[in-house]
């Protein structure tokens, strides 16, 4: 028992928190009571998204937590487009710090126009290592669709 609550002790606290969703609205008409204190716009979430895959931290502070359990809402496909952009341009810079991480948020974020812009960038890339990172992030992408679809 003793051990557990010791190990407790060094969860992060987002880790422990209870709700954890991060609301991403760039339309203050969409934003809910519900959700006012995790709102975020798509430009801070990219900017943190930018921070995370260059090995910093982010400033946004259930970030991790919200990404990782899937839970991120979009106001509008005008907000999951500008995340699946910011996602397709890690694809393409190449190996980061978090690549696991970055391939799950394109399959769990990812949407058919992620799918369609990685075939694009997977036919002109130069080099074989290109195409194998940006086949990976489109198959992460297709699944993710695939699973969303039923």
């Amino acid at each position: 028992m003793r051990g557990l609550i010791l190990g407790l002790a060094f969860l992060p606290a987002s880790a422990t928190a209870g709700d954890y969703l991060l609301f991403i609205a760039d339309d203050e008409a969409c934003v809910r009571p519900r959700v006012a204190s995790d709102l975020h716009s798509s430009r801070e979430v990219v900017a943190d998204l930018d921070r995370y895959f260059s090995g910093s931290d982010p400033r946004i502070g259930n970030f991790r937590a919200a990404f990782t359990n899937a839970r991120v809402q979009f106001c509008s496909p005008a907000e999951r487009a500008a995340i699946g952009q910011a996602l397709v341009s890690w694809a393409v810079r190449g190996p980061s710090r978090h690549e696991p991480h970055l391939m799950d948020f394109i399959r769990m974020f990812g949407s058919r126009q992620v799918v369609a812009d990685l075939d694009a960038l997977i036919a002109s890339a130069e080099s074989s290592l290109a195409r194998e990172r940006l086949q990976r992030a489109r198959e992460a992408a297709a699944r993710g669709v695939a699973l969303r679809s039923g």
